[in-house]
């Protein structure tokens, strides 16, 4: 990925308005929240084994969780509720917020705000 970003031809857009390399690398940068997503929804994977990969994927991903945080618990919250662990614990205690989630909401915060202000900015230089 930090090969083809540094590459010349990164930034290269082809004449129907799409970014070869760009494209691509937009996905796999975020192929590792996406992958963790359909893990920890998947009704085959038993609710206690997403509850200890929950508790324990910081070790090998620590930035994980609140990446993916605001986008699971919708779905985690319909299929917990459906569970019986749902009568004995609430879903915060089986899959807690994570560390640095608040912090996680304003970088994206900050990012919509910096795109929004670039998309100006890229339209004009389309239109030449």
């Amino acid at each position: 990925t930090d090969y083809f970003k540094g590459n010349k031809y990164y930034d290269f857009t082809t004449k129907f308005g799409t970014g070869r390399i760009k494209d691509l690398i937009g996905a796999l940068e975020n192929s590792v929240q996406i992958a963790f997503l359909q893990l920890m929804t998947d009704p085959t994977v038993p609710m206690e084994e997403r509850m200890t990969i929950w508790a324990r994927v910081d070790r090998l991903e620590p930035a994980l969780r609140p990446q993916v945080y605001d986008q699971l618990m919708p779905m985690l919250q319909a299929q917990f509720a459906q569970h019986p662990f749902s009568a004995a614990i609430p879903l915060g205690e089986a899959f807690p917020e994570p560390p640095g989630l608040d912090a996680w909401r304003r970088e994206m915060v900050e990012r919509a705000a910096r795109e929004a202000a670039q998309e100006p900015e890229i339209a004009e230089i389309e239109r030449r």
